[in-house]
């Protein structure tokens, strides 16, 4: 049985906790320095857009917001995560680069309620 509080859950529909730049967002997933440059090199080869600690995050369109919450969760020291609703407003490139990303980390366990 699945039960939320074992894992990081990031809810597509409601994809990012703060409206405010990139890094507030990152210090919430508790990620290092080296871990928002892995994030900000994987946005920027995904969407060709370079994000720096203090982009505005509300500038960002619903599925660049979905894909940021993912690099976010995937970045994060968590080791369970749960996305609910991640594919909803993806195109299907966009969610087999999210397999792609899933695969070259076998070390987290990873959850998709679709």
């Amino acid at each position: 049985m699945l039960y939320e509080k074992d894992y990081l859950v990031c809810d597509g529909q409601s994809p990012l906790i703060t409206d405010a730049c990139l890094r507030d967002e990152a210090l919430l997933y508790n990620l290092q320095d080296k871990d928002i440059q892995w994030l900000q090199a994987e946005f920027s080869r995904i969407f060709n857009k370079t994000l720096s600690p203090d982009y505005r995050i509300s500038e960002l369109s619903g599925g660049q917001k979905v894909i940021l919450t993912f690099l976010l969760a995937m970045a994060s020291p968590a080791r369970r995560i749960l996305f609910v609703h991640l594919y909803d407003c993806l195109d299907a490139g966009k969610r087999r680069m999210i397999q792609d990303l899933i695969n070259l980390h076998p070390e987290k366990e990873i959850c998709i309620d679709v």
